[in-house]
């Protein structure tokens, strides 16, 4: 069982941190789909702290994307309440996805997930992840749970997979395992563990 007095995710991951600025979701996942297709940490790092406008359009298009994706998949879409209101100033919108308040209604969750530089939540976040990673990424809580399960943060698991997001509060950052090399002896064969 575990015991979070015993480790914590910091002992096993490294939360690597990015601009911000209302991208923080986007730029997490974006990461992840770098370092998984070849390029270091480092230089993905460096990659996405530009300020440069073809990672601005990207970010912008990886927004339409996510919104696209829901309407053809319904996917998310049971967990809002609620009327639409189509009639919502965009001041409204604007202001709503420069909070992280829980938005009530579909169509309210699609303007503000349109809005350049908003929050962007937790479905669009796994949405993303599944368009770029082309599988599910997982946020893993600031104490350590995943969804409604507590993890074992001792070693990284299979079980949580390999695209994990942090979310603290207000801002996501992706998780890589720390490097680490170990050699085990099980029934007189050698097995090389590189995490």
């Amino acid at each position: 069982m575990f015991d979070p007095g015993l480790c914590s995710w910091r002992d096993v991951y490294k939360a690597i941190p990015n601009r911000g600025q209302g991208d923080c979701g986007p730029l997490s996942v974006i990461f992840l789909a770098l370092h998984r297709g070849g390029m270091d940490a480092h230089t993905a790092q460096c990659v996405l702290s530009t300020q440069r406008k073809e990672l601005a359009d990207f970010i912008l298009l990886c927004r339409e994307l996510i919104v696209e994706y829901q309407a053809a998949t319904g996917e998310g879409g049971g967990f809002f309440v609620g009327q639409s209101d189509s009639d919502k100033p965009d001041a409204d919108i604007k202001s709503m996805a420069k909070s992280t308040a829980d938005i009530c209604t579909l169509e309210d969750w699609k303007r503000v997930t349109l809005c350049p530089g908003g929050y962007l939540d937790d479905k669009a976040l796994v949405i993303l992840g599944k368009l770029l990673l082309r599988e599910v990424i997982q946020l893993v809580k600031e104490d350590g749970i995943v969804g409604e399960r507590i993890v074992d943060a001792r070693e990284p698991s299979a079980l949580l997979g390999a695209n994990l997001v942090l979310h603290r509060g207000a801002h996501f950052e992706a998780l890589l395992p720390k490097v680490r090399t170990a050699v085990v002896v099980t029934n007189r064969e050698w097995k090389l563990y590189v995490t």
